[in-house]
């Protein structure tokens, strides 16, 4: 009992302090370093390298994000894939392209392609702590983030040895991979003959269970439409900062709304809610451009397999022609 009585008072908090000690170490030697886990990080690693040559970039959200990852839109590889999710919000849109021009060649267009919602979010929870406030932790980019989130507070002092994966795991991921990794591009053509198909059709999925997705999809589609879009707080301060970097570096802004579902179009078109959140854009940027939506780009509510994304292949594939097709209005 004796040794157990030991172990325990004195040779285990030894040990602790000990890790603690090694962990503080590791951790302090990686502070300046960035994360490694998922697209946005590595998306902020490709900035970094610079020396990147492109025409055009393409910020958006995972709609168009989902369809670049798997697209090759330019057949010379002029467009830079600065696309992330909603949880990033217009705000990681802003800190991207600043910190693109910071380390590569000038742009010529910026193309905003992306769904009303991205105007319209707030960061917030755990989505924008993993997406937004850890990964953009720069002297000026924490700044803004004070200045523009109501429900950003800056990262707490924390022991490493609470928190490895963060502090160490994650870091020794950039520091060994980080510089090797490019921008996300895709490789597949966009197919002009392409039949777009009026259902699921998931081959995995019984008759039973398509219909029951149907359901989920219809329900979730009709509680987008209820939705009052107007722009964020967040989101007019990343507007009017893009607005001032496309003055310092002489791009043109272009705003490219991603496809919505008819039931969704139809409900916000009576309330004027698209026409009112684009004056609010033209208002805090005055400059920017928006892509006329032609009605075709409203698609059918069977062409998405959630209340955003669209099914693949052949409606993703009906996005990207949309996508090619704009950036080929701009030359």
């Amino acid at each position: 009992m004796k040794n157990w009585y030991k172990f325990i008072l004195f040779t285990f908090p030894i040990y602790l302090v000990f890790l603690a000690t090694i962990a503080e170490f590791f951790a302090h030697k990686l502070k300046d370093i960035p994360m490694l886990r998922h697209d946005t990080d590595k998306l902020a690693a490709a900035l970094e390298k610079g020396n990147n040559k492109a025409e055009v970039a393409i910020l958006g959200d995972s709609i168009t994000y989902d369809i670049l990852k798997t697209y090759k839109i330019d057949e010379d590889y002029n467009v830079a894939n600065l696309t992330t999710n909603l949880a990033s919000g217009l705000i990681g849109g802003y800190f991207i392209i600043k910190r693109y021009l910071d380390h590569n060649n000038p742009i010529q267009h910026l193309i905003i392609a992306s769904t009303p919602e991205f105007y319209s979010y707030e960061p917030e929870g755990k989505g924008a702590e993993v997406y937004l406030f850890s990964v953009f932790q720069k002297k000026d980019e924490v700044s803004f983030l004070e200045e523009s989130v109501k429900n950003f507070t800056k990262p707490k002092r924390e022991l490493a040895i609470l928190n490895l994966e963060n502090k160490i795991f994650y870091k020794l991921g950039y520091y060994f991979f980080g510089k090797n990794i490019d921008f996300n591009r895709g490789k597949k053509i966009p197919n002009p003959n392409m039949v777009l198909n009026k259902s699921i059709s998931d081959k995995s999925l019984t008759p039973g269970k398509i219909d029951t997705a149907k359901l989920k999809i219809s329900s979730d589609i009709k509680n987008r439409a209820k939705k009052n879009i107007s722009m964020s707080p967040s989101g007019k301060n990343a507007i009017t900062k893009i607005c001032d970097l496309s003055e310092k570096h002489n791009f043109k802004i272009h705003i490219l709304r991603s496809p919505i579902p008819k039931t969704v179009v139809d409900e916000w078109r009576s309330k004027k809610i698209i026409k009112k959140l684009n004056q609010e854009i033209a208002f805090y940027c005055p400059k920017i451009k928006f892509f006329v939506t032609e009605d075709s780009w409203n698609v059918p509510d069977y062409a998405m397999r959630d209340s955003d994304h669209l099914i693949r292949p052949n409606w993703s594939n009906f996005y990207a022609l949309i996508l090619k097709r704009a950036i080929d209005k701009l030359f």
